[in-house]
């Protein structure tokens, strides 16, 4: 394939309206026939020249009314764009590199332009390979990262005892050594739980303290429905006298989180025992 060079503006020189009012046509119909003789030129046994240029059949491809391209022809001849037959600075517009500007040349320009970037990766890895063995040594920035990160880490916190058997204060024991759990992350380890002094005194009066933890939630979220503090202590003095807290040794004294948020001191029980006494600050 053949190429010719287009040049920028070629659409919008500032020529082509005063050939268009010579010729008596659009600046359309000038920029046409324009790139028509360029690319007749540039087919021509000599490039460059037009002197064999077919006006007729331009008008005729292009639905022109006859005459309309020898016009543009003559105003174009006129105002010194074509001259001698030829388009005018043809050479300067078309060097003759452009000649040679085929396939087969990109072909060649473009496996020069891999060989040189081939050889000069080849050349970096050699400089590369070249460098002092004592920057060997040097850590690289993901280790750098890893041990700043181990330095920064602080150390476990002291393991927090339980209390006795059945009671929950919400914290974990200490995992054995050798045993799985071990080297557990500090954020897991929970701390202490702050309960309230009415919630204690509570806690003191049930029979059953298993599940504190989750008696406590349960404790703060219907903490406005429970009764007063002297009421609560009556009704779990009376329920600790029934017969179905007394029975098997108190196998069915439901856990304190379940009888807090069934509200279970709402319950109807007769009882035969004593009035249990009030502590301290109920």
């Amino acid at each position: 394939m053949e190429w010719f060079r287009a040049y920028h503006g070629i659409c919008s020189d500032a020529k082509w309206p005063i050939v268009a009012r010579k010729a008596k046509v659009s600046v359309g119909v000038v920029v046409s026939v324009w790139l028509v003789l360029l690319e007749s030129a540039s087919q021509a046994d000599e490039r460059g020249s037009v002197v064999n240029f077919d006006s007729e059949t331009v008008d005729a491809l292009y639905g022109y009314e006859d005459g309309t391209t020898e016009a543009v022809f003559d105003a174009l001849r006129e105002k010194g764009l074509i001259c001698d037959g030829r388009i005018h600075n043809w050479d300067k517009r078309q060097p003759k590199r452009e000649r040679d500007d085929d396939s087969a040349a990109r072909v060649r320009r473009h496996r020069e332009l891999k060989r040189r970037e081939t050889t000069d990766s080849a050349n970096m890895d050699e400089r590369n390979a070249s460098v002092t063995p004592g920057n060997a040594s040097v850590t690289p920035p993901d280790k750098r990262r890893e041990e700043k990160r181990i330095l920064n880490t602080p150390p476990l916190p002291p393991a927090c005892g339980g209390e006795s058997e059945g009671e929950d204060e919400g914290t974990f024991p200490a995992p054995a050594p050798g045993k799985r759990g071990e080297g557990t992350n500090p954020r897991r380890v929970r701390q202490p739980t702050a309960y309230s002094a009415d919630f204690e005194a509570f806690w003191q009066l049930y029979p059953r303290k298993v599940g504190k933890d989750a008696a406590w939630r349960v404790w703060t979220r219907k903490k406005h429905e429970l009764p007063l503090a002297n009421e609560l202590a009556a009704i779990l003095a009376r329920q600790c006298h029934c017969e179905q807290w007394q029975r098997d040794g108190g196998q069915y004294i439901p856990h304190p989180a379940t009888w807090l948020n069934q509200g279970r001191w709402q319950d109807e029980i007769e009882t035969a025992g004593a009035a249990m006494a009030y502590p301290e600050g109920w």
